[in-house]
Order: structure tokens, then sequence, then C-alpha cells
């Protein structure tokens, strides 16, 4: 089993994208000083490499229902007994394997292996094991991301409170990532050992408590993929349906699925909420961040306002185009669509159409909200807010043309991601950016915002408009040939 799962997480891209971007970060760690990358090792490790398998043991476990794995399992002779271990094994094994890089980068040289190692590892196998348990019930990856923030979240936001802002409350050490943190800074700062051998032992007991109950319900969907007994249904008269136009119905599914799926309310809202966060929460953060670290952030507005309204908020809502597209795929519903006067061209075209535009209002309302920073007029504002929303399709249309289900959707994204903030460097290469990254898309609606740090606004509008157009064109033409390739092989 274990051999075969290996085999399968090969296949479906899991390592290579997950080591693609920790070995970007692993560079990143080498390339700054080593002071600061000792500081930030520890962030690395516990939120890219301790995480690094919890989407991929979801999606994993989703496509197995689908395709049903669990069925057939359960005609061999030891059923889903090893497919837990087998799963959880291998994903733990990668995060492993990529702590002793990041590690090692962090450090410039050797560093404590010992303590990084068992937090990573005893945090990789509790998220995955969660991951796998919160799968094993949902019906829909939207069902599993309406869920699993409510678990996850807490174990990975209370450690980073505990970081940043120094706490040392004794309340906060039941959530057992708290220890996992002390673990992973025994690696580069002296700890007490008892504290460092209790840590281990209560991660130990929920990350042991996790796998028990991933694999009991793992064994719940076995016994519940036995045939049930004929019943005898009464035949009721049904409405037939209400007609709707064809180049509709992607929308009337995506409108019912919104108002059925709280997830899906709480990501088209988010922009606000962030944007409120920034317009509240980054003065007084400034201002502790001057007070305690010397560090004035007041220079750094147009960057943050570039890569937080202007290109995370679009991300955001390609992000959720992405996940609807993925679960078309996988789900049937493409190949539904694709006999439909509507087609995959039809689709794609209403994806793109549809993510533009709410990133567009979007961006809109969240600048609305946080203000502008100085110096940025409205022809020019105006300008970066529609190259940010023609940005935003990008991430469906690339995942589209790549992917052949959730699973590699899922990897893609990850690497999509440094390749969509990427452009944020070019604050720091003034004349040279347009040069080392003008080839994104991204650069020129961030590049608006930056002043005197970007060149003529015409210039940036024409080359980010034309590129644009031109990677929305091409990857309308591959993604419609990959999808329809992917549904005609089944």
């Amino acid at each position: 089993m274990f051999r075969t799962e290996a085999r399968v997480q090969a296949r479906e891209r899991v390592w290579a994208s997950s080591a693609a971007v920790s070995l970007a970060m692993a560079a990143v760690l080498v390339v700054v000083n080593r002071g600061a990358s000792r500081a930030v090792a520890p962030y690395v490790l516990l939120f890219e490499v301790g995480t690094v398998g919890a989407v991929f043991a979801a999606s994993l476990t989703l496509l197995d229902r689908t395709v049903g794995v669990f069925a057939a399992l359960s005609t061999t002779p030891r059923g889903v007994r090893s497919y837990v271990p087998a799963r959880l094994g291998i994903l733990t094994a990668l995060s492993l394997t990529l702590a002793l890089v990041v590690g090692a980068a962090g450090a410039h040289g050797w560093f404590a292996a010992v303590p990084v190692l068992v937090a990573v590892g005893l945090t990789a196998l509790l998220l995955d094991a969660l991951s796998v348990a919160i799968a094993a019930r949902a019906s829909s990856l939207f069902g599993f991301l309406s869920v699993a923030p409510l678990l996850l979240v807490p174990l990975l936001a209370v450690p980073l409170a505990w970081a940043v802002f120094a706490l040392d409350a004794p309340l906060l050490r039941l959530v057992p990532t708290v220890g996992a943190w002390e673990l992973l800074q025994a690696g580069y700062t002296p700890i007490p050992t008892g504290r460092l051998l209790a840590d281990a032992a209560y991660l130990t007991l929920w990350a042991v408590g996790a796998f028990v109950l991933a694999t009991r319900r793992i064994a719940s969907i076995d016994n519940a993929s036995q045939p049930p007994a004929p019943t005898v249904t009464l035949q009721r008269r049904t409405r037939p349906p209400r007609r709707v136009p064809h180049r509709l119905v992607p929308a009337s599914i995506d409108a019912t699925n919104a108002f059925r799926n709280p997830l899906a309310l709480a990501l088209a809202a988010s922009p606000l909420v962030l944007a409120a966060a920034v317009r509240l929460g980054l003065p007084p953060f400034a201002a502790w961040l001057s007070r305690t670290h010397g560090v004035d952030l007041t220079s750094l507005e147009p960057l943050i306002f570039s890569g937080v309204i202007l290109l995370h908020v679009p991300y955001i809502f390609g992000v959720v185009a992405t996940l609807l597209l993925l679960d078309d795929l996988d789900e049937g519903g493409l190949r539904a669509l694709s006999v439909s006067p509507l087609g995959v061209r039809g689709y794609l075209r209403y994806r793109t159409a549809s993510t533009a535009l709410a990133a567009l209002l979007a961006v809109i309302a969240a600048t609305v909200i946080t203000g502008p920073p100085n110096g940025i007029g409205g022809p020019r504002l105006g300008l970066a807010w529609l190259l940010a929303a023609a940005c935003a399709p990008l991430v469906p249309l690339t995942t589209a043309t790549l992917a052949n289900n959730r699973v590699q959707g899922f990897g893609i994204l990850k690497v999509l991601g440094i390749a969509y903030y990427l452009p944020l460097i070019g604050w720091t290469l003034y004349g040279w950016a347009t040069l080392l990254v003008g080839a994104l898309p991204t650069y020129w609606p961030a590049a608006l915002a930056w002043g005197e740090h970007s060149p003529n606004p015409l210039v940036l509008t024409l080359a980010g408009s034309g590129i644009a157009a031109l990677a929305v064109i091409v990857e309308l033409q591959l993604g419609e040939r990959h999808l329809l390739r992917r549904i005609h092989a089944g």
C-alpha cells in the first residue's frame, strides 16, 4: 500500500509542487543574512513545511471517494486498514525531508535537527490526519473547506500570535502547536530540555488522537460503501425544472451554490474584511513596529497597497474560480457542459469574465475602505484597478491548462502563488524591474501604485494590457484543449 500511495502522489505531482515552493523559500533564506534567516526559518517550517501535506491529504481523499477507491479497497484482504497509515506516512516523510533542507538553509549550515524534525513530523501528522478525517465526511471540496478552517486555523493562528506578540499565557499552551513552535525555536536557540520533552509529549497525544480519528472516519466510509437493502420508494409527481438560457446556466449554478455554501459567501466578503483590517490595524501595527524594532512602514505604503489590494484581492477571486472549476471537473459538471450548447469554450469564457468582474468590484471596494496611497492620482488608480482585475482570471485559466484533477490543481495553486506575487520584488529593482519581472502580468498593476519606483504610466498601461490580454487569449485556447482531452479520456 505504501508503494502504491507513493506512486499516486508522484503521479499527481504532490512532491514536485510541494518541493518547488519549499525550495524557493529555502533559497530566499540562503540569500538573506544569517540573523534574519534564523529568525524567519521557524515560521517557514511551521506554516509552510508543517502544513504542506494537509490540503493534499484532503484532496486525495475526496478524489478517492469520487473514483470509487474505497469500494475497491473493501474487496481486498486488508480493506482500508492500511489506507490512512500509507497516506499520512508518505506525506509526513515529505514534510520531514523538506524540513531538513529548509532548516539547514535557515541556519546557513548546521542546526539542532532533532527538535525541528520532531516538531515538523508531529505537526504534519496532526494536520494531515485532521484533513483526512474532515474530507472523509465532506460531500465536496467546498464542504471540506467550509469545515477545515474551524479546526486548522486556531492551530496555526495561536502559535503565530504567540510568536509575534511574545505571549506567554498558560492557557494558550493548551493548543498543541504552541509546543511545536518552541521545538522549532530550539533548532536555533537553546531552550530547557524539560520544556521541550513536555511539548513533544503533548503534541504526540494530539497527533495520535487525530490519527485514530482519521482511521475511524475512513473505516466508516468502508462500512457505508456496502450495498444497502432495497427499499420501496413512493413515486411523486415532480414539477418540471424551470428552463434557463444556456449561457446563464453556470451563473445560476454558482449563485445557488454561493447561497447554500457559507464558505463562498465568506470568501466573497473576505476582501472587505481584509481592507478593513488594513485600514484599522496597519496604523497601530506600524506604530508598534517602529517603537519596538525601529522599522518605519510609511515609505512602504505603496508596496503594501499594491500587494494587499491590487494583487491579493484579485488572487482570492481567482482561487475561488479555480476551486469551482476543479469541482466541476472532478464531479462531472464539465462533462455534462461539454455536450451542451454552452460547451467548454463558453464555460471558460464565463469563468474568465465573471472572475474579472468580481475582482474589479472587490478591488474598487477595498480601495474605498483602505484609501489609496499618497501620490497616486485618479486616472492612474483606475488603470491599476483594470489591470489588477485582468490578472485574476489567469489563476483558473492556468489551472485549467495544466491540471487533470483537484489534487494537481492544488499543487498548481501553490506554485502559481509564488509567480503571482513575485513581481513585488520589482519595488527594490527600480529600472531593472521591467526587464526581470515584466513578463509576469501582475507586475504592471502593482507598478502603477509605486510612483517613482515605476516607469511611465502610459508605458505601464499599454504593456500591461497587451501582456494580460495575450496571456488570457493563449490560456483560453490551451485550457479548452486540455479540458476536452481530460473529459474524453474519462
